[in-house]
């Protein structure tokens, strides 16, 4: 479980360091997921687009 966690910490962090690949991912994923998905993901991103 920790590691696992650990693993989501470092991809927010990734994406959000590098805001054109983030960008891109969410906008896909916005497509594709629920609201309330792409909502959390805004959220782990620290990029709030809607």
């Amino acid at each position: 479980m920790a590691s696992n966690s650990l693993r989501q910490a470092s991809n927010a962090i990734k994406w959000a360091s590098d805001r054109s690949t983030c960008r891109r991912s969410q906008m896909e994923l916005h497509k594709s997921a629920t609201e309330e998905w792409s909502t959390v993901f805004f959220v782990r991103g620290q990029e709030v687009v809607y």
